[in-house]
């Protein structure tokens, strides 16, 4: 009997101990409420020039089953080329590229594990800058040529042209609405970390043409927990 009740004393210690240790364990692992992500991405920018490269941003809050997504993403190129009018010699042309997206909604899929499977859907909207400067080869009167461009009455110009032959640049902007359809997988790397890779598929449409642009990218997403 003298060995039995310092047994149950110890055993009952220990179990006095183990039951406030639950909830502090369970305290330690993470609920994730918010991430943010941020990476590379390559993408359908100029059908000349197909893959273009760029960055994206984005921002999640967890809803329970999904995800609400908010995400930027920007695209740049520059290239040269050489580019004929007629029997004229080349200009060589320096084309600027820029895409502003910044869009919005939900993603859903499956949770836990090393690897995820992921699908969003997202929308919003885009702004685009198409920057185009020439190099007129010295051969050319280009200040001449254009000053006489159009019809002339009486040495006074009665209709002149709207476009000059040889423009120092040229430029086109546009905005409008993006619909973004995508599906991923995430790898979770090491804790909070997780490496994200995703194939998107945009539509850009401003009500004068709609475009896709399909884009790749890979992110590394942090999540906070409370």
């Amino acid at each position: 009997m003298a060995r039995i009740v310092p047994g149950i004393a110890a055993c009952t210690g220990g179990m006095l101990f183990l039951v406030p240790a639950a909830p502090v364990a369970e305290a330690q692992t993470p609920t994730r409420t918010f991430e943010i992500a941020a990476g590379v991405q390559y993408g359908v920018q100029d059908p000349e020039r197909p893959l273009t490269p760029g960055w994206i941003v984005s921002g999640g809050f967890d809803l329970g089953r999904q995800t609400f997504v908010v995400e930027g993403a920007w695209h740049r190129d520059t290239y040269v080329r050489d580019r004929h009018r007629g029997f004229d010699e080349g200009a060589r042309a320096t084309s600027r590229a820029r895409y502003l997206t910044l869009a919005g909604g939900i993603r859903g899929g499956k949770r836990g594990g090393r690897a995820a499977l992921f699908y969003q859907i997202l929308a919003g909207g885009f702004a685009s800058r198409l920057r185009t400067d020439y190099e007129w080869p010295d051969s050319l009167d280009v200040e001449a040529d254009n000053a006489v461009c159009g019809i002339f009455a009486d040495g006074r110009p009665v209709l002149p042209c709207s476009y000059v032959p040889y423009p120092r640049f040229e430029e086109e902007r546009a905005a409008g609405f993006v619909m973004q359809p995508g599906m991923g997988i995430d790898l979770r790397v090491w804790r909070r970390f997780t490496l994200r890779l995703a194939a998107d598929l945009p539509t850009f449409t401003n009500g004068d043409y709609v475009a896709l642009r399909p884009r790749l990218s890979a992110r590394v997403a942090v999540g906070f927990g409370r």
